[in-house]
């Protein structure tokens, strides 16, 4: 064995120990990274290993003279291993150029295909004609794919587009394009080989196997360089995501509540220098929650990204817009010349929102309620800024939706006495601070009382006795109306039973329902508990909604209004006439009374048409087979006209206002119930039924 060959079996091994050493680091970074190209090289750089020592061996074992057996056999793995380095190589170009998996479904028919090509090719040129070399032709031709592989693969490595622009992804590419050129070289060097005479050779050939360790080791570096950058981009990328998410709102894109507060000290610090005003709006859907519950938490999120977009889109360069959650968002404007200012951009925020939003062909229409505090008039911080604001959007939104309203010192008065109300209710109803009056309805054709309405009153600490004007409201917010509602019912069955007791076992008491009262899962069931705990007759219960609660509440609340009426209770719509209702809707629930509003008897007698709407309410329930309760008589001229107009009960001042339970007792002993009282049409049907 001549030196030169020596030479060539050391590099041989130079260049597997190279293969070896750039496969573990592929494989150590595919378990960090969990890429799949990398999976491919890696198997690649294994196949390239077994490729090189095996033709080194084979070698060594050809010269020496062994058996053609066994080194025609070492050829044979080798080649194998060769085809299976250039189809791994190119399957993990193929995935990092185009980010798809090109795993195949079975792996053994790539191992075959590899082994089966170099048992083909080691065959053929094993049988070449006379006077060809068999080797060189042989290596000829696996250079020569090997060459192609290794250009492609640096093309497609180069031009990958999620490749990290970096100087290890152009090491890697570069060696990629320096072995192919190489083993295109050698490809040349073997067919020339074939046409010299025998005992010619191409002697620098055999050093070129250092050239090619030293390659083999530049793509190792390379690829540590590249992965290492590619980790590197990783970290900065998530970095500046986490940022990104920690100021800013994640549905909409809008700065959140503590990037808002930056750019209000920042404005408020530029304001402050150059003596400038600045504006802070704050703006609530309103009724959001009923998009929420009626078209599911996907729309809704649909919807706050409409109204974003059309805030974000209305407001001037140098704006803020921010989503401090739920249907809440702010406006920073670093520049107004004055309260004009600020309410003409109020105005356009306000018709902004309200344009139809297009929803799966559905047009749905939206308002929103916007308060605005001015710097530094109505405050010099940025949190009491918002805060004012925030004040500001409750007056608007108390006021009725779609409206704006500017701050007030006032405003913080009254919520500072609204929240020491709310605290003080949580107490109340522990310290048995509530008590239950009774307000007399009486037939108007017979003047018998034939039932009473429960209301509630507050005998407050330091306040005195409070009406439900000025606490239902605040109870409805803090949820105490549940519990509230509860007590009101059981106090009024239990006073019903004693009065049906002592006699008046005709009488009815009517109590009023909450919105939230019948979003209780369990609420029918406790009525019944009541019912059955004092021994009373459904039908001695009136459950009174409001019109706004009954045409506006979802099925839930129909379906149990249905359960109370299959029950047995009375159904009756309060302050009938002050809401949207329609005659469809009217005959949907299960409705026995309606009550007109207190506002269209008031003015029974006048000039306006207040009678007039009386009187068709009265037709109308007539029409649909309902009782009529007139609220709020206040005189004879009253009472003579809803009489004269067949209304079938009555209550107010005239008569009584509400009163204890003791005072009522007087009442009804002082006018006792006939033996068979008229409770309307709806009990003249039940006599009428009966006999």
């Amino acid at each position: 064995m001549d030196f030169p060959t020596q030479i060539y079996h050391v590099s041989l091994l130079l260049q597997a120990a190279g293969a070896v050493l750039t496969a573990v680091v592929l494989h150590g970074f595919h378990r960090i990274e969990a890429r799949r190209y990398l999976r491919q090289w890696t198997r690649g750089w294994i196949a390239l290993s077994i490729h090189l020592c095996t033709a080194a061996i084979g070698h060594v074992l050809a010269d020496r003279g062994v058996a053609a057996a066994a080194w025609t056999f070492l050829d044979l793995v080798s080649a194998t291993g060769g085809y299976l380095h250039i189809v791994f190589l190119l399957l993990g170009t193929y995935e990092l150029a185009t980010g798809r998996d090109a795993r195949t479904e079975a792996p053994r028919i790539v191992v075959f295909g590899g082994f089966a090509t170099g048992l083909l090719v080691t065959i053929a040129l094993t049988w070449a004609p006379t006077g060809a070399d068999p080797l060189a032709a042989r290596y000829g031709v696996d250079s020569m794919l090997v060459g192609a592989a290794h250009i492609t693969a640096a093309i497609g490595v180069c031009r990958a587009p999620k490749a990290t622009r970096g100087i290890g992804v152009y090491i890697v590419g570069g060696a990629f394009f320096v072995y192919g050129a190489e083993q295109l070289h050698y490809a040349a060097i073997d067919v020339a080989t074939t046409m010299l005479e025998p005992g010619q050779a191409f002697a620098y050939s055999a050093y070129l196997g250092f050239l090619d360790f030293l390659i083999h080791t530049g793509m190792a570096l390379g690829m540590v360089t590249w992965l290492l950058e590619d980790e590197r981009g990783k970290t900065l990328r998530a970095t500046v995501e986490i940022e990104h998410l920690a100021y800013h709102d994640t549905l909409t894109g809008l700065p959140n509540r503590r990037l808002f507060l930056d750019h209000l000290r920042l404005t408020i610090a530029n304001a402050t220098r150059t003596e400038r005003m600045a504006g802070v709006f704050f703006l609530d859907l309103d009724r959001f929650k009923v998009i929420n519950d009626s078209l599911g938490h996907a729309a809704g999120d649909r919807v706050l990204q409409a109204v974003a977009e059309r805030i974000r889109t209305l407001v001037r360069q140098g704006d803020t817009v921010a989503r401090l959650g739920g249907d809440e968002f702010t406006i920073l404007v670093p520049d107004v010349h004055g309260l004009e200012d600020l309410e003409a951009i109020a105005r356009k925020v306000r018709d902004a929102v309200k344009e139809p939003i297009l929803l799966d062909g559905r047009e749905l229409f939206v308002t929103a309620s916007v308060g605005v505090s001015l710097f530094p008039g109505d405050a010099r911080e940025p949190e009491r800024l918002v805060e004012n604001a925030d004040t500001a959007m409750y007056r608007a939104k108390a006021r009725g939706t779609d409206g704006f309203a500017l701050y007030a010192p006032s405003m913080n008065e009254r919520a500072v006495e609204q929240l020491a109300l709310e605290n003080a209710l949580f107490r109340a109803l522990g310290r048995h601070e509530f008590v239950v009056h009774y307000q007399p309805i009486l037939s108007t054709g017979s003047g018998d009382i034939v039932g009473v309405e429960s209301v509630v009153r507050w005998l407050h600490a330091e306040r005195g006795l409070l009406f439900p004007d000025e606490f239902m409201a605040a109870a409805e917010v803090t949820g105490l109306i549940v519990p509230l509602g509860e007590w009101v019912l059981r106090t009024a069955c239990a006073q019903l039973a004693t009065w049906h007791r002592a006699g008046h076992r005709r009488l009815y008491a009517a109590v009023n329902l909450s919105v939230r009262q019948l979003q209780q899962a369990d609420f029918v069931d406790v009525v019944r508990a009541v019912l059955a705990e004092h021994a009373l007759p459904a039908a001695s219960i009136e459950l009174e909604v409001t019109e706004t609660i009954a045409m506006q509440s979802g099925d839930g609340t129909v379906e149990k209004l249905r359960e109370l009426k299959a029950l047995g209770c009375r159904i009756a719509i309060d302050d009938f006439g002050t809401g949207y209702s329609s005659l469809s809707a009217l005959r949907i629930f299960p409705v026995d009374a309606l009550k007109i509003d207190v506002s269209f008897v008031r003015d029974i007698g006048g000039e306006d048409a207040r009678g007039t709407i009386a009187a068709a309410v009265i037709n109308l329930a007539h029409s649909l087979q309902l009782d009529v309760v007139a609220e709020g008589v206040e005189g004879e001229t009253q009472l003579e006209f809803l009489r004269a107009h067949g209304c079938d009960l009555w209550q107010g001042y005239y008569f009584s206002r509400p009163v204890s339970a003791g005072r009522c007792e007087e009442l009804l002993s002082g006018r006792p119930l006939r033996t068979t009282p008229s409770f309307g049409l709806a009990a003249q049907r039940m006599a009428a039924t009966k006999r």
